[in-house]
């Protein structure tokens, strides 16, 4: 049961909208798993749809949608995007990008398909 709130926590996204950073970064989040040393940009509509379904985490649901850093919002049985959330900081997002490798794919931690 540890082995599995660890995993829980150890996964973030980061909102980085902001002209001076390549890539998607009005329609996605950058997805960042403390375990290893990359980041990924998922689709934001994704990222906060996804934490509300059972068929794609077992652990779907509202907490794993608040569990988000404000970027998701439960709203009406659903996991959605809080559109009032504003970015993180500049420099954390460059951190982010110049520390770790940009690599492809949705998060771990998914049922399969």
């Amino acid at each position: 049961m540890l082995v599995l709130l660890l995993n829980y926590v150890s996964c973030l996204a980061y909102k980085c909208n902001y002209t001076e950073i390549s890539g998607p970064v009005h329609t996605s989040v950058l997805y960042k798993e403390e375990s290893l040393s990359e980041v990924k940009w998922i689709e934001i509509n994704e990222y906060c749809r996804a934490k509300g379904d059972t068929k794609v985490y077992s652990d779907a649901g509202q907490p794993k949608c608040e569990y988000s850093r404000d970027i998701c919002k439960w709203n009406n049985g659903m996991c959605v995007v809080n559109e009032l959330r504003s970015s993180d900081e500049l420099c954390e997002c460059q951190k982010l990008l110049k520390e770790n490798t940009l690599v492809s794919g949705l998060d771990r931690g998914r049922l399969p398909e």
